[in-house]
């Protein structure tokens, strides 16, 4: 009799551990990858993701090395589409003319209700002043969950 409470006992410690772990969050950049040499304009990024919670939004945000900012990109003019398995593609403007062989790390962050409104925010300010200085730092709410680093040919 011991012996199957022990086996039991084992299944439900496996099966509360699936269950925990069945519901986390995860979001991957899957291409480009670290180091791979990207164009400026629409540059192809894909990615996976799995348990993504209610109000939550996936943004790619472009970090250029030595300008330190995060550059997030406007979803409502390059969308990411998400389908329905998870998988995810998008589309980035990585620099300007001027930025060939600078390092660039491509975030995939996910924002809450509060962030996402002040990414947005953010962006609405860039269009009507004509001017994209970056974020110094993310909202609070909006957390990294992968990047890569890439290269602008």
């Amino acid at each position: 009799m011991k012996k199957y409470w022990q086996i039991s006992l084992c299944f439900l410690v496996l099966g509360l551990g699936t269950v925990c772990c069945a519901g986390a969050t995860e979001v991957e950049i899957t291409s480009p990858v670290d180091e791979d040499t990207v164009s400026m304009i629409g540059e192809d990024i894909e990615g996976t993701s799995k348990g993504i919670p209610e109000g939550y939004e996936l943004w790619i945000t472009v970090y250029p090395d030595g300008v330190n900012r995060h550059f997030p990109q406007d979803k409502r003019n390059l969308p990411i589409i998400m389908m329905a398995n998870g998988d995810w593609t998008a589309e980035a403007v990585i620099g300007s003319p001027p930025d060939h062989d600078m390092e660039f790390k491509l975030y995939a962050i996910l924002a809450d209700e509060t962030a996402n409104a002040e990414i947005l925010e953010y962006l609405d300010g860039c269009i009507v002043n004509e001017s994209w200085p970056g974020l110094e730092q993310l909202p609070d709410g909006a957390e990294i969950y992968d990047y890569v680093t890439v290269i602008r040919e």
